[in-house]
């Protein structure tokens, strides 16, 4: 993540709630909900005349997005947003394009200002809108309890200057409260509770930034907070390997894997090539049989009758057996 003193970021209000500190006392807080927004442009002076950064927050179907769009997201290599919004930065920024900018650059305590669209009121009068006076509601006052009065001059001008405050239409437009405290972050569910009340209505856009009118010891103290978070969160690591190391280790181990399964294939072909090989030298060695004539059939044939004739010929020319007459038997 990138920090920067001036960059600020683009979250969703979730609405209100309270925390307790450690004293039991209440306060009453708001919640923002902001995702890691991608930084997707960078403005400098010789190209654009000033310095700032583009972040894109939340995500958007490519579908709803047009094509132009799409292709300035796919320059900076980084997913479709559902907004843009633009912060001023210092020449010595070190933001980089497709950097992710999380709620970790603030820090606990540190002093925000807050920009929304307020809550639309319709066609208010002066009471609502101006937060003037209502007239007496007794003492001979009819039906002109919450009206303004007068609001033109005598003869000269004789009209009503441009600018005067009057009943119309309230709300709807673009708000900026100064000066909030940043009570707690909760980084693993990218939220920020603010204390007080933010601009808009539940679910709407809401820009945090680094408060303009934050003192300079306010400034040294978040950034010296910014610090010692980032050294121990380095110290509570270790020698754990970050994410870009886990990643470079698997595509390692995926190169050496494909490498191994051409090697093995290349043996393989190698020894399926030499038994082939060998099988036709052996082929080659061995005599080939002569196929049998019909003159070879035949002569195999009449031997083989004249075996069988002769076995016949000595079965016949043998005396048959008789058996010897008993002793008890006399001789006809």
């Amino acid at each position: 993540m990138t920090e920067s003193n001036n960059l600020g970021l683009v979250g969703i209000k979730l609405g209100m709630s309270r925390v307790f500190d450690q004293h039991g006392a209440s306060i009453p807080v708001t919640a923002v909900y902001a995702q890691p927004n991608r930084v997707c442009q960078l403005k400098t002076t010789a190209t654009d005349g000033y310095d700032a950064a583009q972040l894109a927050a939340g995500n958007q179907k490519p579908q709803r997005v047009s094509k132009a769009l799409r292709g300035h997201y796919s320059r900076a290599r980084v997913p479709l947003g559902r907004r843009l919004s633009e912060f001023r930065l210092s020449a010595a920024a070190k933001t980089r394009l497709g950097d992710a900018i999380g709620v970790n650059q603030f820090v606990e305590g540190q002093k925000v200002d807050l920009t929304g669209i307020s809550k639309g009121r319709g066609f208010t009068g002066g009471i609502k809108r101006w937060n003037f006076a209502s007239q007496d509601a007794t003492h001979g006052n009819s039906v002109s309890h919450r009206h303004l009065g007068s609001t033109g001059q005598c003869q000269f001008p004789g009209r009503v200057f441009k600018g005067k405050k009057m009943p119309g239409h309230s709300g709807a437009a673009r708000t900026t409260v100064l000066r909030l405290e940043v009570v707690e972050i909760d980084e693993k569910n990218n939220l920020l509770w603010i204390k007080g009340a933010v601009p808009g209505a539940n679910g709407g856009w809401v820009i945090v930034r680094p408060s303009i009118k934050q003192t300079a010891a306010e400034r040294d103290r978040s950034v010296k907070l910014r610090e010692e978070k980032a050294k121990a969160k380095t110290e509570a690591k270790g020698d754990q390997p970050t994410e870009q190391d886990v990643e470079k280790t698997r595509a390692q181990q995926q190169e050496s894997e494909t490498q191994e399964d051409k090697a093995s294939r290349n043996t393989k072909k190698e020894s399926d090539k030499e038994l082939a090989s060998k099988g036709q030298k052996g082929r080659e060695k061995a005599p080939a049989k002569k196929p049998a004539s019909s003159t070879d059939t035949i002569d195999a044939a009449r031997t083989q009758a004249d075996a069988s004739a002769k076995q016949t010929k000595t079965h016949q020319g043998q005396p048959k057996q008789t058996s010897a007459p008993k002793a008890d038997e006399k001789p006809n």
